[in-house]
C-alpha cells in the first residue's frame, strides 16, 4: 500500500503471489505495477502486426468444441500424464503447474475425493470460463478484426475471410 496504494486495493492481501510480483516490479523497475498496467494499454508496438480473432456465431458450438477436446486429451491419456507428474512430486497445489487448467482438476481426484467424471467435468468447465476470459480480453483491444464462424461455414471460408482482411491491410 505505500508503494502503490491502487494496485493495494485491486490486489487481495491474501494473493501473495500478485502481491510480491506487484512489489517486484517496483523494485526492479521504479515503476508501479498500476502504471506498467496503463502503459501496456496504450504503449505502440514496433511490429507492422494483424490481429485476428476467432469466434462463433452460436456459443454452444465452442462449449461443445472444449467438451470434445477435453474427453479427446482423457482418451489420449492426459490421466497417466497428471498420475505420473504427481507421484514424481512435480505437482502440487500449490505449484504454477497444479494452478493450471487440466493439471488442478486431478488432485482431489488423487486424493480420493471424487470420481474420475467429476475430474473431467471441472476440466470442461475451467476451459469455458477460460475461454470466455479470454474473448472478453481480445474483444477491449480495438486492433482486432473479428471472424464469426457462421453456421455450417467451413475452416477453408474462414480462412478465406482471414486472407481478405489481410489483403485489405496490405493496400
Amino acid at each position: 500500500a505505500e508503494v502503490a496504494s491502487p494496485a493495494a486495493e485491486t490486489i487481495h492481501p491474501n494473493n501473495v503471489r500478485r502481491v510480491i510480483r506487484a512489489l517486484e516490479m517496483y523494485q526492479l523497475t521504479g515503476v508501479t505495477k498500476t502504471e506498467w498496467d496503463k502503459r501496456s494499454l496504450v504503449q505502440e508496438t514496433a511490429y507492422d502486426a494483424r490481429i485476428l480473432a476467432l469466434d462463433y456465431h452460436d456459443r454452444t458450438i465452442l462449449h461443445r468444441r472444449i467438451e470434445m477436446r477435453v474427453d479427446q486429451m482423457m482418451e489420449m491419456g492426459l490421466e497417466a500424464e497428471v498420475r505420473a507428474l504427481y507421484e514424481a512430486g512435480l505437482l502440487k497445489p500449490k505449484s504454477i503447474a497444479g494452478q493450471a487448467i487440466g493439471y488442478k482438476e486431478f488432485l482431489p481426484y488423487l486424493a480420493g475425493e471424487c470420481p474420475l467424471s467429476a475430474v473431467a467435468d471441472e476440466i470442461k468447465a475451467a476451459t469455458r470460463r477460460y475461454a470466455r476470459r479470454q474473448l472478453t480480453w481480445f474483444r477491449r483491444n480495438k486492433a482486432v478484426h473479428w471472424l464469426i464462424r457462421q453456421p455450417g461455414e467451413t475452416s477453408e471460408e474462414i480462412l478465406m475471410k482471414a486472407q481478405q482482411i489481410l489483403r485489405e491491410f496490405d493496400n
